[in-house]
């Protein structure tokens, strides 16, 4: 790699997908959405500054019925609560 491609943040392999990776089922069809969060770009600093926080809302493509995911980070970007509203939370394998 060249130090154009290093300036400029190309590299020769593909990177791996980061980020963590929600399942959510819809509470009116059913249907699962799986979700894509990336703890770099996604979040936004609370407005006391003692952690982060990620609000999203998913629309499924079903019924096209809004879930509302709200997640809480520490400072570290740990998740440490999670609220949904529209839909729960399943596991990835489901």
């Amino acid at each position: 790699m060249g130090w154009l491609d290093k300036l400029f943040g190309r590299s020769s392999a593909p990177s791996a997908v980061s980020g963590l990776m929600r399942a959510v089922r819809c509470n009116r069809c059913g249907t699962i959405v799986r979700v894509r969060i990336d703890p770099r770009n996604d979040l936004s600093l609370n407005d006391d500054s003692s952690g982060y926080l990620l609000r999203k809302i998913i629309v499924d493509d079903t019924c096209f019925s809004r879930i509302e995911m709200v997640l809480t980070f520490d400072l570290n970007r740990r998740e440490t609560d999670a609220t949904i509203t529209g839909g729960t939370f399943v596991q990835e394998d489901a």
